[in-house]
């Protein structure tokens, strides 16, 4: 796996485009939009924790960007 950080960004948000697609057709059905915020929140935090494990830096900050982020997303997806 490539450590690239172009690469990395392309594929998360390749990654998440998908999955905002999915949720787009799965609250067609269900007429439920705030499935959304909750799949956005969800893929923040895994992307996230994707990113981290796979980019190269300190472990001590990406440690804090992803208790940061979890906060954060963890807050509304909850």
């Amino acid at each position: 796996m490539t450590t690239d950080p172009f690469t990395l960004v392309l594929t998360a948000y390749l990654v998440m485009v998908a999955v905002m697609v999915g949720l787009w057709v799965l609250q067609l059905r269900v007429r439920n939009a705030s499935i959304a915020d909750v799949g956005w929140c969800m893929g923040l935090i895994a992307v996230v924790l994707w990113y981290a494990m796979q980019a190269t830096g300190e472990a001590e900050r990406k440690i804090l960007v992803v208790v940061l982020v979890v906060l954060y997303a963890g807050r509304l997806g909850f």
